[in-house]
């Protein structure tokens, strides 16, 4: 069945793409990746006020924390410091990567908490957690 009042995709979030809040000419929608981002980006300004740089900082911020991040998953999976080094400094260096982490998109701030999720799976994992179908397993994941 079509209903055209509610023919949007629920993972969409409607934004005020030319305008204000107030007064917005013209609306879009965009994935919202986590959604969170933006709810984070606002809170940020509120803590230290507003700056068209704060969201490229924060991403500049996850960015560092998922090479790290990225150095633990390799640490885990190939257990040698050395290549976990490399794959760490090809994640860094690669120009896609620096495009997307010095941006203001959701993308990086998604990634990072992916691949944060990722390595506390791993860790939980290489302990030799059994994970069941249980509420604190589901919590977990």
């Amino acid at each position: 069945m079509y209903f055209k009042d509610f023919a949007v995709d629920t993972f969409l979030t409607k934004c005020c793409s030319i305008g204000s809040l107030n007064s917005c000419y013209s609306s879009s929608t965009y994935s919202g990746h986590l959604i969170t981002f933006s709810s984070v980006i606002y809170s940020i300004f509120k803590l230290i006020g507003y700056s068209e740089h704060t969201a490229l900082y924060f991403n500049l911020i996850c960015s560092l924390f998922s090479v790290v991040i990225i150095f633990l998953i390799a640490k885990i999976l190939l257990d040698n410091n050395i290549f976990s080094i490399i794959t760490a400094a090809i994640f860094s260096l690669t120009p896609i990567i620096n495009v997307f982490n010095t941006s203001g998109l959701s993308e990086t701030f998604s990634s990072t908490f992916i691949l944060l999720f990722l390595y506390l799976f791993l860790s939980k994992y290489e302990q030799g957690v059994k994970f069941k179908k249980s509420h604190d397993d589901i919590i977990f994941v």
